[in-house]
């Protein structure tokens, strides 16, 4: 396929652009554009409902609370992450705000997954899992909403 630009001098002329050498991982990242990126999203958001119905309904009702909690923390975590990464009108202050909330509510779903690992054993590992699906569907289906401008700066479509 011959790709073509924009020739300033000529408007009529186009001008053939040489393809750069390209990578099978560089091939793959091209292809993660906004449509595929939410296809992924809602990929790991099924795997999570998949997760929920194959290995915790079986569970105790404290881990099933823990693991449920876990996922509202991770969701959380991500939007607030999303919201600063964007600067979605915010001062300085409250930018510092989120990342603040953010560091905590990562570092209070550490201690609830450590103290209930430790308090269940080993079931409870699952609820480390369904927070870490929960909050890179979460952060990619975010992402996949953002529109980038001719000077690479996401910004809020």
């Amino acid at each position: 396929m011959r790709r073509v630009s924009h020739n300033p001098q000529n408007k009529w002329a186009p001008v053939k652009l040489t393809p750069k050498a390209s990578t099978p991982l560089g091939d793959m990242l091209q292809l993660l554009d906004e449509k595929n990126l939410a296809a992924v999203s809602g990929m790991g958001f099924t795997a999570l409902g998949a997760y929920f119905y194959f290995f915790i309904q079986h569970l105790q009702s404290e881990v099933i609370g823990v693991t449920m909690l876990c996922v509202i923390m991770g969701f959380l975590m991500a939007l607030l992450l999303k919201i600063e990464v964007l600067h979605i009108d915010l001062k300085p202050s409250e930018s510092l705000n989120i990342r603040f909330m953010t560091g905590v509510i990562f570092m209070l779903s550490l201690v609830i997954i450590g103290s209930a690992i430790n308090y269940f054993g080993g079931q409870a590992g699952h609820a480390l899992i369904a927070f870490l699906l929960t909050s890179m569907s979460t952060y990619i289906l975010f992402h996949s909403r953002v529109e980038i401008d001719a000077h690479r700066t996401p910004y809020r479509s």
